[in-house]
């Protein structure tokens, strides 16, 4: 009787240790499950925050593009009229400077020694250019800061920012519409 005890005894202590076990598990994984969705809030809370940001930069971006557009129309009235009005054989024609989009060259990277080698995973630095689609005539000129190369730092994926021109800009709400 006494070892049918003993062994009853070594079982429910056996049975104790793996519940104790169990429950440490049971916590761990509890306080994984708490951190993995406090996570997940904050995460749906920045892209939230993101999008909206994102809605407001394109919609701010479209109404100010469309105002540019008929501010350049209206100022190119104002211009052929005062040719107009100067008259003394001068012609009301006038073309101003046309520059193609900004077309981007590939990413590089430096590697140690000073060799320039392709970026193919996210990070590096790249080429953006453009040239000249009409020449001026009696119009605006085109500056050459728009017409040569940009160096701009390649955004990682996942990350927001690149530096384009000393100014910082969200990768994806590029909003560079330069008119000349």
């Amino acid at each position: 009787m006494e070892e049918t005890l003993q062994t009853l005894q070594d079982q429910i202590d056996e049975d104790k240790k793996s519940l104790d076990e169990a429950q440490e598990a049971l916590a761990a994984a509890m306080q994984k499950e708490a951190t993995a969705g406090e996570t997940a809030r904050i995460t749906a809370a920045k892209h939230e925050t993101l999008d909206k940001d994102l809605k407001y930069w394109m919609n701010h971006c479209s109404k100010e593009y469309i105002r540019l557009e008929g501010e350049v129309c209206a100022l190119k009235k104002i211009r052929g009229e005062l040719y107009k009005i100067k008259g003394g054989g001068h012609s009301a024609f006038f073309q101003d400077c046309e520059v193609s989009k900004w077309e981007p060259g590939p990413c590089f990277r430096f590697v140690p020694g000073g060799e320039i080698v392709e970026a193919t995973c996210g990070g590096g630095w790249q080429y953006l250019h453009r040239g000249v689609l009409t020449k001026a005539e009696g119009g605006a000129k085109c500056l050459e800061s728009f017409v040569a190369f940009v160096l701009l730092r390649c955004a990682p994926e996942g990350s927001q920012l690149i530096s384009l021109s000393n100014t910082t800009i969200k990768a994806k709400l590029v909003c560079i519409n330069i008119v000349t």
